[in-house]
C-alpha cells in the first residue's frame, strides 16, 4: 500500500535527496559547493543547533516568507525534512527527503517545511537570512493544508514504508485542494496486470464506427461550440477560470479532430481505448502509469512557473490551472498529460481519471466508470483493483 493513512495521519516515505527532486523547493548542496546567503540589506543568522532524536510526527508546517534557510547535518546519518510548495495555502502534496551527512539543502523563500528531524542525536548547521525579526515565520497546520491529522515519517528502506504507486483504498490517496472542493469531481480507477500493446483490429473498427457516427451527427456546418453535449465541460472550465476556446478540454479536442475528418491518434491499446471512452462521454480522461506515481496525489491550482514535459508537445505550463500533483511534481490535467507518467507497452499498472462537472449525478458517474473499466479490461486484460470518486 502506498501512502497509508494511520489513525488519520498520512505516512510519508523519505527518499534520499537529489538535486532534481529537490529543485521545486530550493537547492541541494554537496561537498565543494558554494552557497550565497544574504545581501546588502539582509544579514545571516548562523547557528549550530544540537538536536535529539524525537517523534517523527508532523502537525505544523512553517515558512520564511522572504528568507532562504540553509540546513546541513553534521552527523553522518543526517535528518528528515518535510517540504511543500510555496503558496497560500501550501501547494501540496507534502514530500519528505532524507539529507545525509556531507550534503545539505537551501530552502527557497516561501517554501513550507517541517524539520529537520535527526535520525540520530547530532548537530545541524543552520543559516537563515534575516531582514527583520529572526523568528518571523508563518505557520499552517497539516490538517488545514492537506486534510490529514498529521504526517508520519519513515525512511524509504524501513519495513512497511510506502513505496511508489497509488492505492485508491486509501482515503488520502487522491484529494482536492481547498479551492477545488465542490467545483469538480474526479472519477478514479486503478488497474493491475495490464498488457499494453498496439490496438487490435476490434478496437480500430470500433474507433472507425464511432468516428463515422459522430461525423454523421455533428458534421457539416455545426460548430463544436453549438454541440449541447460539450456545454457541461465548457462550463466547468469557465468555473475554474479557464477559457475553453483557448485551453481545449481533451474530450473536445478529440471531437474536433474527428469532425475535421482526421482519424483519432493511434498510440497504444490503453490510450486508444480511453480516447474512445472520452469521445463517447465527452468528458476529459487522464491515463497514467500508476507505477510512476509517488502518492499521495492532490488536484490543485498550479503554482507560479509550474509545468511539466508534455507528451509530444514540449513544456505544458500549468500556472493557475487545475493540475494533478504527486510528490515528484505536477503530471496531469484535463487538457494534457505529462511524459513522466505516460503509459506505454511496459505499463502493467494504470490510473484512469475522469474530470467531471460537479453537476453530474452519481448514476452517470457510475455508468461512466463502469464503461471505462470494461474498455480497459477488454483492450488490455488485467483487472480493476480500485475505484473512488473524489469531490
Amino acid at each position: 500500500m502506498s501512502s497509508p493513512a494511520v489513525g488519520g495521519d498520512l505516512v510519508l516515505a523519505a527518499r534520499p535527496v537529489t538535486p532534481e527532486a529537490f529543485a521545486p523547493y530550493g537547492r541541494m548542496i554537496a561537498s565543494g559547493d558554494r552557497v550565497k546567503l544574504g545581501g546588502r540589506s539582509t544579514s545571516v543568522l548562523v547557528a549550530l543547533d544540537p538536536r535529539e532524536v524525537g517523534p517523527r510526527r508532523v502537525l505544523t508546517l512553517q515558512r520564511f516568507v522572504g528568507a532562504k534557510r540553509l540546513l546541513v547535518p553534521l552527523a553522518a546519518d543526517g535528518f528528515l525534512l518535510v517540504v511543500a510548495g510555496a503558496g497560500d495555502p501550501p501547494a501540496g502534496p507534502a514530500a519528505a527527503y532524507l539529507v545525509r551527512g556531507g550534503t545539505g539543502v537551501v530552502l527557497d523563500p516561501g517554501v513550507w517545511h517541517a524539520g529537520p528531524y535527526p535520525l540520530t542525536d547530532g548537530t545541524v548547521l543552520e543559516g537563515v537570512e534575516v531582514a527583520g525579526p529572526a523568528d518571523h515565520v508563518d505557520r499552517c497546520s497539516v490538517l488545514d493544508a492537506f486534510g490529514a491529522e498529521g504526517l508520519r515519517l519513515m525512511t524509504s528502506d524501513e519495513e512497511g514504508a510506502p513505496g511508489t504507486g497509488l492505492d485508491l483504498a486509501d482515503d488520502l490517496a487522491i484529494t482536492l485542494a481547498e479551492g477545488l472542493r465542490g467545483r469538480l469531481a474526479l472519477g478514479c480507477l486503478a488497474f493491475d496486470g495490464l498488457t499494453v500493446g498496439d490496438a487490435d483490429d476490434v478496437l480500430r473498427e470500433e474507433s472507425e464506427r464511432l468516428e463515422a457516427a459522430l461525423r454523421a451527427q455533428w458534421g457539416g456546418e455545426t460548430s463544436p461550440s453549438e454541440i449541447p453535449a460539450l456545454k457541461p465541460v465548457r462550463d466547468l472550465y469557465r468555473a475554474l477560470g479557464l477559457d475553453p476556446t483557448k485551453t481545449r478540454p481533451a474530450s473536445e479536442a478529440l471531437l474536433r479532430r474527428v469532425l475535421q475528418g482526421r482519424p483519432l491518434y493511434r498510440v497504444n491499446s490503453l490510450v486508444d481505448a480511453m480516447n474512445l471512452c472520452s469521445l463517447t462521454t465527452l468528458v476529459p480522461f487522464g491515463v497514467y502509469d500508476r507505477a510512476r506515481i509517488v502518492a499521495p496525489v492532490m488536484l490543485r491550482f498550479g503554482s507560479v512557473g509550474e509545468g511539466y514535459e508534455g507528451i509530444g508537445r514540449g513544456r505544458v505550463g500549468v500556472e493557475g490551472k487545475p493540475v494533478l500533483v504527486d510528490r515528484d511534481g505536477p503530471f496531469g490535467n484535463p487538457t494534457a498529460d505529462s511524459l513522466r507518467t505516460s503509459v506505454g507497452h511496459g505499463t502493467t499498472k494504470a490510473l484512469v481519471v475522469l474530470y467531471l462537472p460537479p453537476t453530474v449525478d452519481a448514476a452517470h458517474v457510475d455508468r461512466f466508470l463502469a464503461a471505462a473499466s470494461s474498455a480497459v479490461v477488454r483492450a488490455c486484460g488485467g483487472a480493476e483493483t480500485g475505484r473512488r470518486v473524489v469531490r
